[in-house]
Parts: C-alpha cells; sequence; structure tokens
C-alpha cells in the first residue's frame, strides 16, 4: 500500500478518534454540569442561593438529558462513522481508481464541471462522489460487502456490522420518524432489532457506550 495512502488514512482515522471522543467529552461535561447546579452552594460558601429560573432548569435536567442530550450524542455518533467510512473509502480510490472501471457520468456533467485543467482529477471526484453516494443507499452489510471487496479491509466483524446498522436506523428513526419504530426498522435491522413496531425508541447509557466502541473495533 502507498505510505501516502496509510497516512492519508490514519489521519482520518486519528480525526475520527478525536470527534468521536468529544461528542462524548460534551455528553459527560454537560450532565456533570446540570448535576453540580443544585449543589453549587455545597461547593462555594459564596452561593447563598441559586437563582429560581436556574434552579427550575436544573430540575429539569434529567428530561433534557433524557429527550434531548442522549439521542443528539448517538445521532452525532453514527453520522461522524459514516464521515469516516466514506472518507476512507474516498481516499481508497483516489489513490486506485481502477477499482471504479467501468462507472460512467453523463456527459452533461462533464460540460457542467467546466473543467479545463486536471480534467482527470476532476471526473475522478465527481465519480468517487457518485459511487458514494450510491452505496449510501444500500444497507449496511452491503457497504462493508463493498469496502472489503473493493480495498481488502475486513473492517469490522460480522456482529459488529449488524449492531451498527441497527444503530443506523435507530438514527434514522429518531430523526424522521419521532422515535417511533417501524416497519423499515424491524426490516432493516434484521435479527439486530432490540424494539418491536410502534416502540418509542429511548437511548441509554448502554446504547451510548456501543455507539462509542464501534469505531474503536475497526483493524
Amino acid at each position: 500500500m502507498k505510505k501516502e495512502l496509510v497516512d492519508e488514512i490514519n489521519r482520518i482515522a486519528a480525526q475520527y478518534i478525536e470527534e468521536i471522543a468529544g461528542n462524548h467529552r460534551y455528553f459527560e461535561d454537560t450532565v456533570m454540569a446540570w448535576k453540580f447546579i443544585p449543589a453549587l452552594p455545597h461547593f462555594d460558601p459564596n452561593v447563598v442561593f441559586i437563582p429560581i429560573g436556574l434552579r427550575e432548569a436544573a430540575s429539569k435536567s434529567n428530561d433534557y438529558i433524557r429527550v434531548f442530550l442522549r439521542p443528539s450524542t448517538f445521532i452525532n455518533d453514527i453520522s461522524i462513522f459514516e464521515y469516516f467510512f466514506n472518507d476512507t473509502l474516498a481516499s481508497w480510490l483516489k489513490f486506485f481508481p481502477g477499482s471504479l472501471r467501468g462507472k460512467q457520468i453523463p456527459f452533461d456533467t462533464i460540460l457542467d464541471s467546466g473543467a479545463r485543467t486536471n480534467l482527470f482529477e476532476t471526473l475522478l471526484q465527481t465519480i468517487i462522489e457518485k459511487n458514494l453516494m450510491d452505496i449510501s443507499f444500500k444497507n449496511t452489510q452491503d457497504w462493508f460487502t463493498y469496502l472489503e471487496r473493493t480495498t481488502g479491509i475486513d473492517a469490522l466483524e460480522p456482529d459488529l456490522v449488524g449492531q451498527f446498522g441497527e444503530h443506523k436506523e435507530i438514527r434514522n428513526v429518531l430523526v424522521h420518524n419521532k422515535g417511533i419504530a417501524g416497519e423499515p426498522y424491524i426490516f432493516k435491522s434484521g435479527e439486530y432489532a432490540r424494539f418491536q413496531k410502534d416502540d418509542e425508541i429511548e437511548i441509554n447509557d448502554l446504547m451510548l457506550l456501543e455507539s462509542k466502541k464501534i469505531g474503536g473495533n475497526i483493524d
């Protein structure tokens, strides 16, 4: 493997790890801040009272964490992993464009690009982006099958691929179906579905730990 590609993939992986860590630092620090407010007078004798508005806000912290903070942290984890996957695959395809042999793009796309110099690089980038878009609509197992077939990288164990697939469908339910599990979630998650149809999905700490650790199993 070319050294430049190895360096690029290592850079992408390091960025992914930092973004996941930052996402969870924000979660943990926010939870700590919410829990600290009511106890502030016990830690600082100069604080003799907490404003009523702040006290009321702190009293809602458990609901804020449950309804907003945990789901948003989980959603961010999935999005960060998707960026990591796409960036890694795109980098590989730039270094080994032969994997895209047979791919086609409309001539209008070439004209619209306006490229007169570096035409090959422009067209290659266009084909890579279209290829990644096509893959994004497939199920998660197909993602990793394509990755392994194209690059030889066996990134995740089958159980982790299935688990990530369920996480991705949970994200879709939270974003697009008001948190209510439907038939698409059941079908696409397969044997890894932990919720039944019409269940209201609530993100717990175990699920956050799972979404954080998926990337830690990348070889």
